[in-house]
């Protein structure tokens, strides 16, 4: 019996009796699937996956003319504030990132790029869309198009709920579902 038969006949059953037949468990294993392997893409820069996504994203908010903080990267990459402190420390530590005085906001401190996080980023970019390919090149063309037509769904339905998203970013503490 196939795999797709197998979930479907599950389908007929009612509700979910085993994790592999939900989608939560296999969303979950996909990502860290995806996240394995771009892990070992980025290893000989001695970047992980979530320091990336933190220079990748001050990378692109500098470069649209915004002036990058703590909650703006937060926001943008969706991920909880608390967490993008501990990696700016890090990537600081690094030397790839340099914190001062946000000049629209005190409260706020301004995050740049500096010239080695931007060869950080322009070497680890490559690596990631290499990975991406091997990776999610495996689905057909029509395969990828729809899995990216599914994600913007929910990603759209996750900006509506409340209490979970705050200024886009996740709410300290908010677990992910």
């Amino acid at each position: 019996m196939s795999r797709q038969m197998q979930l479907d006949e599950a389908e007929d059953r009612g509700p979910p009796r085993r994790p592999e037949e939900t989608f939560g468990f296999r969303l979950w294993q996909v990502m860290h699937a995806w996240q394995r392997r771009l892990e070992a893409a980025l290893a000989p820069l001695d970047l992980t996956h979530m320091q990336f996504v933190i220079l990748a994203t001050t990378s692109w908010l500098s470069r649209t003319g915004e002036i990058p903080s703590q909650t703006r990267i937060a926001g943008f990459a969706k991920v909880d504030r608390m967490m993008v402190s501990k990696i700016l420390r890090l990537l600081e530590a690094k030397g790839y990132v340099a914190r001062t005085p946000h000049p629209g906001d005190p409260r706020a401190n301004r995050v740049d790029l500096t010239r080695s996080g931007r060869v950080a980023v322009e070497q680890a970019i490559p690596l990631m869309w290499s990975a991406q390919e091997a990776y999610f090149g495996r689905l057909s063309e029509a395969g990828r198009r729809s899995l990216g037509e599914q994600l913007d769904a929910l990603m759209a339905f996750e900006r509506g709920v409340p209490g979970v998203l705050q200024d886009g970013a996740l709410k300290h503490g908010a677990r992910e579902y």
